[in-house]
């Protein structure tokens, strides 16, 4: 009996520290409120996330679109077009001057 028990014990314990890939926590703190989800061994922002500034929608840890407040919502894809064009022309800045 107390080798079964001590097994079971051992069993209630393991799985209370394992964690389960798509399980979702509530996060909130001062600044930002928003959800985790536990995708390949770890916690990613997940759902709606709100800020103080605005709010932000992600994917299991990928941004898919962000609005800070009084402009209007930006996506993932525009973002990372905007970033490419401002490269290209600090490139060409360059090239330009030598």
């Amino acid at each position: 009996m107390k080798h079964f028990l001590t097994t079971l014990f051992f069993l209630f314990t393991l799985s209370s520290f394992s964690q389960n890939d798509n399980q979702i926590k509530k996060y909130k703190d001062g600044w930002q409120k928003g959800y985790h989800i536990f995708v390949d061994g770890e916690w990613k922002a997940h759902g709606i996330w709100k800020h103080q500034y605005g709010k932000a929608k992600y994917d299991k840890g990928k941004l898919v679109w962000i609005k800070l407040d009084n402009q209007r919502k930006w996506t993932n894809e525009e973002i990372r077009l905007a970033k490419l064009e401002r490269k290209i022309e600090k490139i060409r800045q360059e090239l330009i001057s030598d």
